[in-house]
């Protein structure tokens, strides 16, 4: 089965994070979200992915190549405009001819491990799928109307207070969704959306299930602080990783990853969970709390405390990381 991953949008409400780098490659527990995702794709055996890409493209391809480090083959397809969800899955239909059934994923989530293989596992049934997640605020995403586990209609970003359960932005669709897409007309925000798409399809009698995601298997990426909620969940799931060095004096609480080539120095205190990247300096004396990310390079001074960042050295990397 073919992955086709959407990762060509700007990310304007990330602004200034994805001002010049394509929001796909902000980092996430010291790793690319986009790389999370394709990672997590191989790791459940799906080697074969299309990305859809057009903003800071070329940032994209340099990065991931054609999939080989990663253990898969990744091919690329440029969207011509900003033209919304639907329209992305449109341009990538050549790739995906011949397949029976395939994956749509918007690669600007966070998606868990746990939560992609159980996709995968259900991807052998006759129904459409989409991933649904239960939200306190569900107005920023697509709300599902379900009834035993079966979608009635799909409601684009709805009054907020209310809990609901919403599109987690992850599909197991066939060929029929293209020629639900030709048929589909813009939305209010002058935008093909798949949502609309499939919305034909069920009106037309075509059912599409749920598959529920759990509490941390899934983020929804909007807006700068959503990277800290999918940093946490992140690291909370991450293996830990002591490849660092840690001076006498050090204390280490709970999950701590220590990446390649870092250092904690005397007297420092760690309670994680907490990522440390390469090269990374902590202390001495320094306090780092749970959910603090700290990039490649990065130094963290003598008696200074961290609590729920991500700490990135912006200015220099080609890169996020």
């Amino acid at each position: 089965m073919k992955a086709a991953i959407l990762a060509a949008g700007r990310g304007e409400r990330l602004w200034p994070l994805a001002e010049k780098n394509p929001k796909h490659l902000l980092p996430i527990g010291g790793e690319p979200l986009l790389q999370r995702t394709v990672r997590a794709f191989v790791q459940a055996e799906v080697r074969e992915i299309v990305m859809v890409v057009q903003f800071e493209a070329e940032k994209i391809k340099t990065f991931f190549g054609d999939g080989q480090r990663l253990g898969c083959k990744i091919r690329y397809v440029k969207q011509k405009r900003l033209g919304g969800t639907a329209d992305a899955v449109r341009t990538c239909e050549n790739e995906l001819r011949g397949e029976d059934r395939f994956l749509i994923v918007y690669g600007d989530n966070y998606y868990d491990q746990k939560a992609l293989d159980k996709f995968v596992k259900s991807s052998d049934s006759k129904d459409l799928l989409m991933g649904a997640a239960d939200v306190k605020d569900p107005s920023r995403f697509g709300t599902l109307e379900v009834k035993r586990g079966n979608i009635v209609s799909i409601r684009e970003k709805v009054a907020s207070g209310n809990v609901g359960v919403v599109n987690a932005g992850v599909y197991v669709l066939d060929k029929s969704i293209f020629s639900a897409i030709k048929k589909t007309r813009k939305s209010k925000r002058g935008e093909f959306e798949l949502t609309d798409s499939l919305s034909l399809q069920i009106a037309e009698g075509r059912r599409i299930r749920t598959i529920p995601f759990g509490k941390g298997e899934w983020v929804g990426i909007t807006y700068p602080w959503d990277l800290l909620e999918a940093n946490r969940s992140a690291l909370d799931s991450d293996e830990e990783v002591r490849d660092g060095q840690t001076e006498p004096g050090v204390h280490l609480k709970g999950s701590v990853s220590l990446s390649k080539g870092s250092r904690v120095k005397s007297g420092s205190y760690i309670e994680g969970p907490v990522y440390v990247g390469e090269s990374a300096v902590v202390g001495p004396n320094a306090y780092l709390r749970p959910g603090t990310s700290l990039g490649k390079g990065v130094k963290v001074g003598a008696g200074c405390e961290v609590k729920n960042k991500t700490v990135s050295s912006w200015t220099r990397p080609r890169f996020p990381i």
